[in-house]
């Protein structure tokens, strides 16, 4: 059986403008990767300035059953409108488009690196193309769908008295969202896409804040906090936070004061 794997790569069709790009891997499987102008079947990629990154590989069926399967015109187990599990053909596509997008992926962003490019985002591939054909001629596309998330996101109510004039009051005076809530926005709205830049620039934000923080509720200690090295956040906030005063307190109750659940 021949495979392939496709995708569209950021930035890098002027290397492929005279001639195709090809590499040759020999594990986890003998995989042949090739940057070219278009895909193979000649559609050309939706900007001029991308590439196309194509894996392919001939891998033999571990059994009969998964052979005639896939010769039939294999389709995606559903049953009761959830993808079967276990299933033999599933896992064995899904191995070998496995192994192929892995070396589409790490020959794009290693050649882009070769070639000294700067620019471009963390993963290049996008719009992602799997294929298999029992003669090398005629293509079957594989659907690359393995699940479906839903997100609900929160809803705010309607904005109370005097807001519209408080916000004209803050952009009159150039008053800004603070830093901490802006760099927080950038590592919400990267969470997905960028999980591991995400995760740093939410922990900055959340140092930035617990400094403003400190600095509204201690001013004598502002100065220190933006001026001076401190410890891990981890450790300010088990050590540091429940020794700061506060401004408003529950009538007859306390909050307990317990470690954060978090590895410094």
């Amino acid at each position: 059986m021949f495979f392939r794997f496709s995708s569209e790569v950021t930035g890098l069709a002027r290397y492929a403008d005279k001639t195709d790009v090809e590499f040759s891997f020999d594990s986890p499987r003998p995989i042949s990767v090739r940057l070219s102008k278009a895909y193979p079947d000649g559609i050309q990629p939706r900007e001029p300035a991308d590439a196309i990154c194509t894996s392919t590989a001939t891998v033999e069926p571990p059994d009969g059953k998964i052979a005639d399967e896939l010769k039939a015109g294999w389709v995606l187990p559903v049953v009761d409108g959830k993808i079967k599990v276990g299933d033999p053909t599933t896992e064995f596509i899904d191995t070998v488009l496995g192994d192929l997008r892995a070396a589409m992926t790490s020959t794009a962003i290693l050649f882009r690196w070769r070639q000294g490019m700067a620019d471009g985002p963390p993963n290049p591939c996008h719009t992602l193309k799997a294929s298999y054909s029992n003669d090398g001629e005629i293509w079957r596309e594989v659907t690359l769908i393995r699940g479906v998330k839903i997100r609900l996101e929160s809803v705010t109510s309607a904005p109370e008295g005097g807001v519209s004039e408080q916000v004209v009051e803050w952009a009159n005076a150039g008053i800004e969202e603070p830093l901490g809530r802006q760099l927080f926005r950038e590592a919400w709205s990267q969470r997905n896409s960028r999980p591991r830049s995400a995760l740093v620039i939410g922990v900055a934000a959340a140092e930035v804040g617990f400094k403003k923080l400190v600095g509204s509720l201690v001013p004598q200690a502002q100065w220190l906090v933006d001026n001076v090295q401190t410890p891990a956040l981890s450790k300010m906030l088990s050590k540091f936070l429940p020794t700061l005063p506060v401004k408003a307190r529950f009538t007859e109750k306390s909050i307990p004061r317990q470690r954060p659940s978090f590895v410094s």
